[in-house]
């Protein structure tokens, strides 16, 4: 599951378990539908069927690197949950230009390995990426 936030604590995460770790995580950040793939109805809805086509068209290739170009700037921190399951973090630095939308909105996509937003009641609205720069992460967590 994505999230976003100006300034991520770790100190402020509980690491109980699953649940809680994500309630913890959402307290203080913002739900982040998945990039690309995450944007591909909002943008329809948004610019209309012939404006979307052409948008995905012209940014095929930057869409298309998108994990990649997060994953190589960005880095990783395992943590292990009280209740043995394994968190792993990618710290990311991006901005750019998202659509806020609720948890229920029908823009929003997930993965199959992601926990239901209604699950989560520290998610009220949610961010949908549609145009992001991504930037090499320098400072590491403690």
């Amino acid at each position: 599951m994505d999230a976003i936030t100006k300034d991520l604590k770790i100190d402020s995460l509980c690491f109980k378990n699953t649940n809680e770790f994500l309630e913890s995580l959402y307290d203080h950040s913002f739900y982040i539908s998945q990039m690309p793939n995450g944007n591909r109805k909002a943008i329809l809805k948004c610019l209309g069927d012939s404006l979307g086509r052409i948008y995905f068209k012209d940014n095929e290739l930057a869409l298309s690197s998108t994990g990649a170009t997060i994953k190589k700037n960005s880095y990783l921190v395992n943590y292990k949950l009280t209740s043995k399951e394994d968190v792993t973090l990618k710290i990311s630095k991006i901005s750019g230009t998202f659509l806020e939308v609720s948890k229920s909105s029908e823009l929003l996509t997930s993965n199959s390995n992601e926990l239901p937003l209604s699950d989560i009641k520290n998610i009220s609205n949610c961010y949908i990426p549609f145009n992001v720069q991504i930037k090499k992460v320098k400072k590491k967590l403690k």
